[in-house]
């Protein structure tokens, strides 16, 4: 996973780290209001807040045309877009020529949400072989 995150950007590994705990502690699952909270709560990132902006929105539709967590990526899409239908039945339809739009829609759509305690272990503690004690977050993103 980390790898894959670094190939998106070297920053976006500590800044979603920082994001979800934000979401974690803060509950704030808006990505817009989550990474300005972020940006003003004493980052060490060297760069403004609209920077950090465009390095979520890449991750976003990386996420969505290619990047799989449990893979090495390569840095490909697997498609040139995507088709959403919104609760009305309304179908909107998203190709990678018009990134731009695309990665407003995401950013605004896509939030943090808390996973399933059973199904992915989340909120367990795990011990492990050295005697630490861990405690485990799962980063969810729900559209």
């Amino acid at each position: 996973m980390a790898y894959n995150l670094s190939l998106v950007d070297s920053l976006i590994p500590s800044l979603i780290a920082k994001m979800l705990l934000e979401f974690f502690v803060q509950r704030t699952s808006n990505l817009s209001e989550n990474l300005t909270n972020v940006f003003h709560s004493g980052h060490t990132f060297d760069t403004d807040l609209a920077a950090l902006e465009v390095k979520v929105k890449r991750l976003l539709v990386s996420v969505l045309l290619g990047f799989f967590a449990g893979t090495k990526w390569d840095g490909n899409y697997v498609s040139n877009g995507t088709i959403v239908v919104k609760e009305d039945g309304e179908q909107v339809g998203f190709h990678i020529i018009d990134k731009s739009e695309l990665e407003n829609y995401l950013f605004e759509n896509i939030k943090f949400d808390t996973p399933s305690t059973t199904r992915h272990r989340y909120g367990s503690l795990i011990r492990e072989s050295n005697g630490k004690v861990y405690f485990k977050l799962n980063l969810q993103l729900r559209f």
